[in-house]
This record gives structure tokens, sequence and C-alpha cells, in this order.
């Protein structure tokens, strides 16, 4: 639904056929935001299959990688929340840049008979769909069939300097979800098992 209003707009901006190519800009949008697709979604299917215990200890030996994922094993709503912000924004963003070259690129090369919004929307949607599954997804999936613990902290500086740019809008979710289960839902939260994150 997102791709599809996204394209939408898109379509209207670009009523007439214009030669747009893929911009450098562009294209480095589209591959910026897969990675950072893939990087969060990573992230929270590691941390699922991670040994928590064995985290634990790192982060007691004094590793700066330990100390890090130790600090999120205690607070997992702020790891998933930061997850959870991460990924909706890259998403919103790869479906943005893919629009804005696809959109214009499909007016100008398809041929007349198939070049109208609906058609050009559709394609525009299932291009976005197949990237979004593949960096969302199938990437992440395969990735957690590795070291898990080893992976987390090979990649806890940048997930932590991530989580510092995202806590602004982390917080305020992290926090409202809460309300939502202790108001809502008549439930005692448990910090130790949040609701928020995908990979549940």
């Amino acid at each position: 639904m997102g791709n599809y209003a996204v394209g939408y707009i898109i379509f209207c901006l670009y009523p007439e056929k214009e030669e747009i190519g893929m911009s450098s800009f562009l294209l480095s949008g589209i591959i910026i935001s897969l990675i950072f697709s893939f990087f969060f979604s990573a992230m929270e299917r590691v941390y699922y299959a991670a040994n928590k215990l064995q985290l634990e200890l790192e982060g007691r030996l004094g590793r700066f990688s330990g100390k890090m994922i130790s600090f999120f094993t205690r607070h997992p709503s702020w790891f998933l929340g930061s997850t959870f912000i991460g990924s909706t924004v890259s998403l919103l963003a790869l479906s943005t840049f893919a629009a804005l070259w696809l959109v214009p690129t499909l007016q100008l090369h398809l041929p007349q008979t198939l070049n109208n919004g609906i058609i050009i929307i559709i394609i525009q949607t299932l291009f976005s769909t197949v990237l979004i599954l593949v960096a969302s997804v199938l990437l992440p999936r395969i990735l957690r069939r590795f070291n898990p613990n080893r992976l987390l902290a090979a990649f806890s500086l940048p997930f932590t300097v991530c989580f510092i740019l995202l806590f602004i809008l982390v917080y305020p979710v992290v926090s409202i979800s809460e309300l939502i289960m202790i108001r809502l839902f008549h439930k005692q939260y448990d910090a130790q098992r949040p609701f928020l994150g995908f990979a549940e």
C-alpha cells in the first residue's frame, strides 16, 4: 500500500515523458536504503538467535562489543525499537528513491500501449517489493544461520551509533507501546519480553 501511494504521487509529478536517467544520487539512495534495511532486519533476527548468557559473560569481561550488546540484552525494547524504526525509515526511503527513478524511466521507455498510470505503478510496486523481500527477509534469514553472537559483536559499534541517532524516535515509540500494553491490554509490561519487533 505504501509503495502504491508513493508510486501514484511520483506519477502525478511526471504526467508526461521526461528523459530522466538514473542519477548517481538516486542510485546511491536506493543502495544505501537497501543496506540499512538489510542491516536492521538482520540485527533483529540475529539478536533472537544469539546466546544471551554468552553475551552477558562477554560484557563482564570488559570487551567494548560485549558491553554494548550486554546493555541491549538488559534493554531489549530499546534494541527492538531501534530495529523497528530503522527498518521503517529504510523501507520508506527505498520506496521513495525507487519511485523517483523508476516511474519517469518507465514513462520514457514503455511502449505506448502499456504507458499508463496503473501499469507503471504496478511495475514500480513489484520492483520495490522484490528489493524489500530480498534485503529485509531472504538475506537476514540466511545470515542468522552463521554465528549470531559473533555477528552481533562485529556490528555492535555501527548499531550503537544508529541507536544514538534514532533514540529521539525510539524512546517515544517504545514508551507509547508500553503504555498501550498496560492501559489497553491491561498487562504488566516486562522489559525482558517486549512485543516490539518483526522476528518473534
